[in-house]
């Protein structure tokens, strides 16, 4: 499911590994899938060395405006 939300841009991912939720999904959606957006709770990224990947995501996949949720 979360990688399913990831893939489609609901959700993404700083470069130190901090989980941004996008806002196309509501608070109470978020809660049943136990994820608190608010939180920005931290991840370790395997493997390392994925941060063009993940600049790319954050400015081409994600359903957001990463500036306003970091």
């Amino acid at each position: 499911t979360y990688d399913r939300l990831f893939d489609k841009g609901y959700m993404t991912f700083t470069d130190e590994g901090k989980l941004i939720c996008g806002t196309e999904i509501s608070s109470y959606n978020w809660a049943k899938l136990l994820i608190n957006p608010s939180q920005h709770k931290k991840y370790d990224i395997l493997p390392e060395g994925r941060e063009l990947y993940l600049e790319y995501h954050r400015n081409n996949v994600f359903l957001g405006n990463i500036e306003e949720l970091i």
